[in-house]
């Protein structure tokens, strides 16, 4: 299911979850798989934290080392996690 968020004028916002409907009308025999998240400019990882409440695989990049710490602590990479099959791989781009 995917949520759209909508503010009001009082500050509050209320979230209205709309479903998920294929992009084709093709009869494909197996069910679809949701797409993969791609976040450029992972910050503190909110995208990534959100994708995987969602059930979605993501795709992070950070080139700051200060903000890489904050995710892996966020994510807590490293961990045993009962959100279902977790992998995470850092690695630091060379110049």
């Amino acid at each position: 299911m995917t949520g759209q968020v909508g503010f009001k004028d009082d500050g509050s916002y209320k979230r209205e979850f709309k479903g998920w409907k294929p992009g084709c009308s093709c009869d494909v025999p197996v069910p679809p798989v949701p797409c993969v998240v791609l976040d450029p400019f992972m910050g503190s990882g909110t995208v990534a934290v959100v994708a995987r409440e969602l059930n979605r695989s993501s795709i992070g990049i950070e080139l700051n080392p200060e903000y890489v710490k904050i995710i892996k602590k966020r994510l807590q990479a490293g961990s045993c996690l009962d959100t279902g099959v977790v992998n995470y791989h850092f690695e630091k781009a060379s110049p």
